[in-house]
């Protein structure tokens, strides 16, 4: 079996994960202060970072300008392609999130098709579109941006793959 040392510093017990198949983790020391600490899963990364309101498992988030994770909204045009991830959990203000920013994810649905691509809605959550006819419809409502987070695999994970936004009228 594989040891892995970890160095932490100021982070709350509940802002680090340390769950690795085939190894036993161990933090020893700390050396960082209050940054998100990235932990390498297999083919999964994922983080946690407090949040700054309320955020469900499965939505698009963002890092704000306090450092906290908030909900990535398409119809907030100062977030397109700031989108990190997807939520894991879900979590109040001020509580510990934890958000993929690769890999599989539970995408809190149970409606997706699979093989079919996956992005960040008006409000945060996620909707599929395939067409260009459904591209017209995304963007005859609030949304100011189009933003791929991933591909459905089965009607509720998510093969995330975040990609840059596009933004309403350069479609």
């Amino acid at each position: 079996m594989l040891v892995a040392r970890v160095r932490v510093a100021s982070a709350p017990a509940n802002d680090v994960c340390l769950l690795r198949v085939g190894f036993k983790m161990a933090v020893v020391d700390s050396e960082i202060s209050g940054t998100a600490i990235q932990i390498e899963e297999g083919s999964m990364i994922y983080s946690t970072i407090q949040a700054g309101g309320p955020i469900s498992a499965g939505d698009a988030v963002r890092v704000d300008s306090n450092g906290h994770l908030v909900k990535c909204c398409a119809n907030d045009s100062s977030a397109a392609g700031t989108c990190v991830g997807l939520a894991l959990n879900a979590a109040t203000a001020g509580a510990m999130v934890n958000y993929i920013q690769s890999g599989i994810a539970d995408s809190g649905r149970l409606d997706l098709t699979p093989g079919i691509p996956v992005y960040i809605n008006a409000d945060g959550s996620l909707i599929q579109i395939a067409t260009d006819a459904e591209v017209t419809t995304f963007f005859s409502g609030a949304a100011v941006f189009l933003q791929k987070v991933g591909i459905a695999v089965t009607n509720n994970l998510v093969q995330v793959g975040i990609e840059p936004a596009v933004l309403k009228g350069t479609v």
